[in-house]
């Protein structure tokens, strides 16, 4: 015990320097501390976090969304991470849990074309393991850029079930408004997204859930399908070349319709 530490022998300063990062996992390394903050930063600005907030992160991964919530979060607050890919739930549980007891992750066994080919059922079989209006924030970050227009919607509408009526659901995806479509014909996009149908485009067309982009418009039908509102505007990012932007992908933020 150091001299820091306080008389019980508990480790002191912030509880997110316990969490060591892996650098094996997608979307891991040191490099996503910034992006991750960023993302926190909006989820402040946007009102829709606070200690005491039932938080469902949706795609998880090894959770790297839990990083800043760890001293946050306190009771009845609590977070819970759901994921298709097994290795990393299992390192997220041995990690996060005894730094926190208010932290959980759970493996869903669904197909997923890139992260678990063999699962038992499909998106469209499955319902979230979340009890109806039982979360106040819906965490969904970099997971339905992997997702066609069937399945998304399948999600939205989870979304509208679990969360309160206080809730939001905070998401990160590809949204192609009219400065994006003429980037991406200029050859000036990163992502060089070709057009499926008239709502999706993708950036392979052998694996198309590598990574999918959606229409603005078309995005929006799905969101009012689902029961749900965006509120704001998007926070637009730098994927298809803003030079105003600091983040990668678009952030857009779901409520329930009143």
């Amino acid at each position: 015990m150091s001299e820091s530490d306080p008389p019980d022998g508990r480790p002191s300063g912030p509880l997110r320097d316990r969490i060591p990062i892996p650098k094996t996992f997608p979307s891991s390394g040191t490099r996503v501390f910034p992006l991750v903050d960023l993302y926190f930063e909006i989820m402040q600005q946007r009102q829709v976090v606070d200690p005491t907030a039932r938080v469902v992160d949706v795609g998880c991964g090894w959770g790297r969304m839990a990083i800043p919530l760890l001293d946050i979060l306190e009771p009845p607050g609590s977070y819970r991470g759901l994921d298709v890919d097994r290795d990393q739930i299992t390192w997220a549980q041995e990690v996060f849990s005894p730094v926190h007891g208010g932290f959980a992750f759970e493996w869903m066994d669904v197909q997923n074309r890139m992260y678990n080919s063999a699962g038992q059922q499909t998106v469209g079989q499955t319902a979230l393991p979340i009890a109806g209006r039982a979360c106040d924030l819906v965490i969904c970050c970099s997971v339905l850029t992997h997702m066609l227009k069937d399945d998304v919607l399948h999600y939205l509408r989870e979304f509208e079930r679990i969360i309160s009526d206080r809730g939001s659901v905070f998401i990160s995806l590809f949204l192609i408004d009219d400065f994006a479509r003429d980037r991406i014909s200029k050859g000036l996009s990163k992502f060089n997204f070709i057009p499926i149908s008239d709502h999706t485009a993708t950036i392979d067309l052998r694996l198309p859930e590598r990574g999918i982009a959606f229409n603005e418009p078309a995005w929006l039908e799905m969101v009012e399908a689902s029961g749900l509102v965006q509120v704001g505007d998007p926070v637009r990012g730098a994927w298809c070349g803003r030079a105003t932007s600091n983040i990668g992908q678009d952030i857009v933020v779901l409520k329930r319709m009143r």
